[in-house]
């Protein structure tokens, strides 16, 4: 990734763009740190403009994209501000663990805040009773679909799970109406899994997706939203290239069914364990 300054090339080449370019360049320069959080349809929105003019203004800043341009508009704010809160400094590593944690713990308390209560019961139901759990994500979040895969299917849930855009999109067209469709996805505009959603649409599969933007294209498509946390700066989030806010999630969904009233899934996981016993020191 170059070290494009966004602010810059926004200002240099402003005389020469058009006038739906100009708007979202003026909200840029006018909020650039709320940029940094936001979907390309949440600018978009925010700009009254198309997705399109946002795409088209991110080549022109330099960037590759809209992902691009926002990591490197947050990399300009971090340079500009180094008291940033959650600084990283290997030249202070005491300081730096416990920002990071100070940070994470802060993250889960956000998550909680905005978690649907009514919607983590309905999502529940709907793992409980379908015939198979098909878990999606694309990018670094497909690790996170496979340790969804592995701790559910613990539990006795018949889960599929797979790696690559080709697989993925072959298992989503096995779905039915009887089966459940989960999706992970942090922008919540990620291509593949925005072909999915529309795949369990047409086929009739509920679906369910764990995503931090509430205004993207993956929510219009969606049964049920799981909103997870949107605070982390994209610039930390690329570096550290963690999810622990949809992790939280994952664990949140799989401790409820721990605790089913029928007790029937923490039984399964119980007489697992008992037998794999053997293979464990």
């Amino acid at each position: 990734m170059n070290d494009t300054n966004v602010l810059q090339s926004l200002k240099a080449i402003y005389d020469d763009l058009f006038e739906q370019e100009k708007k979202v360049a003026d909200f840029v320069l006018e909020h650039p740190s709320e940029v940094t959080n936001m979907s390309v349809t949440e600018l978009a929105e925010h700009s009254n403009v198309s997705e399109a003019t946002i795409m088209r203004l991110s080549k022109k800043a330099g960037c590759k994209g809209f992902y691009h341009f926002k990591i490197s508009l947050a990399r300009n704010i971090q340079d500009e501000n180094t008291d940033q809160s959650y600084e990283i400094d290997l030249n202070d590593f005491n300081t730096s663990i416990h920002n990071i944690f100070q940070f994470k713990c802060e993250e889960l308390k956000k998550g909680d805040e905005l978690i649907n209560r009514e919607t983590v019961k309905k999502s529940l139901e709907l793992i409980k009773t379908c015939d198979t759990l098909y878990i999606f994500g694309a990018g670094n979040t497909n690790p996170i679909a496979v340790y969804a895969g592995y701790q559910f299917t613990q539990y006795g849930i018949r889960t599929n799970v797979d790696i690559g855009p080709e697989m993925q999109t072959n298992a989503a067209f096995r779905m039915t109406e009887k089966d459940a469709c989960l999706l992970i996805s942090n922008s919540g505009s990620t291509n593949m899994i925005l072909d999915i959603a529309t795949i369990a649409k047409e086929r009739n599969t509920p679906s369910i997706a764990i995503t931090s933007y509430e205004k993207s294209l993956l929510v219009n498509l969606l049964d049920h939203l799981l909103l997870s946390n949107t605070s982390e700066k994209t610039y930390f989030e690329a570096v550290s290239s963690t999810r622990m806010a949809h992790l939280a999630i994952i664990d949140m969904l799989l401790l409820l069914l721990s605790v089913d009233e029928d007790g029937k899934y923490h039984r399964y996981s119980s007489d697992r364990e008992e037998f794999l016993a053997k293979y464990k020191s």
